[in-house]
């Protein structure tokens, strides 16, 4: 999924989510804690930091349970780390999915 499609994806999640008052977060591809070259964590930004690739891009809150949301097109394929995030989440007993449209978002949270 290219960037434009993928942001104009996430903005429909995001709005409908808003409108249904169900909270969540949109993760960033960096944030305060990097992991740095060679090991090691850091905080705040460095010149060679990298982050924890594959996070899932929504994480949502609805009625105790959390919901990680990997978005994709419909031809679009989960990297090795977006798998590996979403099998570990799952493990740990969130519900982990890769949502290729808005219509799944509504499904999952009518």
């Amino acid at each position: 999924m290219n960037k434009r499609e993928e942001q104009g994806l996430s903005n429909a999640v995001m709005n409908y989510l808003a409108i249904k008052r169900i909270p969540h977060y949109r993760t960033r591809t960096s944030g305060s804690i990097i992991h740095k070259r060679g090991g090691g964590i850091a905080y705040g930004r460095d010149r060679y930091a990298t982050t924890q690739r594959g996070f899932p891009d929504l994480l949502v809150f609805k009625d105790g349970r959390t919901f990680a949301l990997e978005l994709k097109s419909k031809i679009g394929k989960l990297t090795p780390e977006q798998k590996a995030w979403l099998d570990n989440l799952r493990n740990e007993g969130c519900i982990a999915r890769v949502v290729r449209s808005l219509d799944e978002v509504i499904a999952l949270f009518p």
